[in-house]
């Protein structure tokens, strides 16, 4: 079970690609030094909240297509219960079984770049587009899970 005021508790550079230098930038521009100074922060639930109601598939993706499914479709077709790992946070594609988490956690390293998530690691784009949407959905649990992650590896 995921110790979630340990995560809260963590350094913010405890993130995978936040170094120490942007930790200080963070902890002197928003007085934020740890994860959970960072999920209270009103500035960053405020930008949340408005990329959430701005709509369910990330900047650049399926712009040009004029069918785009819609996400209820794509979870239900694309994404399934871990049995082995039981939660909303272990989710993973039902053709490959890479975990949700792992491609929400890469999103941030190819700055939103599904078609290079679809090509690294070998997936359609709609089954990409489809972990995101459920991301999006549960992007407080897959969040915490990438922490823990990032937290384990770390270490």
């Amino acid at each position: 079970m995921l110790d979630f005021e340990a995560l809260a508790d963590a350094p913010v550079e405890a993130f995978a690609g936040l170094s120490k230098e942007d930790a200080a930038i963070l902890r002197q521009a928003f007085n934020i030094s740890t994860i959970g100074d960072l999920g209270r922060n009103t500035l960053i639930i405020a930008a949340v909240a408005v990329a959430t109601l701005a709509g369910p598939i990330p900047r650049g993706a399926g712009q040009d297509d004029t069918s785009v499914p819609r996400d209820d479709d794509l979870i239900a077709r694309h994404i399934e219960p871990n049995p082995l790992r039981p939660g909303v946070e272990n989710a993973r594609l039902t053709d490959s079984g890479v975990p949700v988490w792992a491609l929400a956690g890469y999103l941030a390293a190819v700055d939103g770049d599904v078609r290079k998530i679809a090509a690294d690691y070998d997936l359609p784009l709609e089954t990409v587009r489809a972990a995101i949407a459920y991301y999006r959905r549960h992007q407080a649990a897959v969040d915490a899970r990438i922490a823990a992650n990032t937290l384990s590896t770390a270490s």
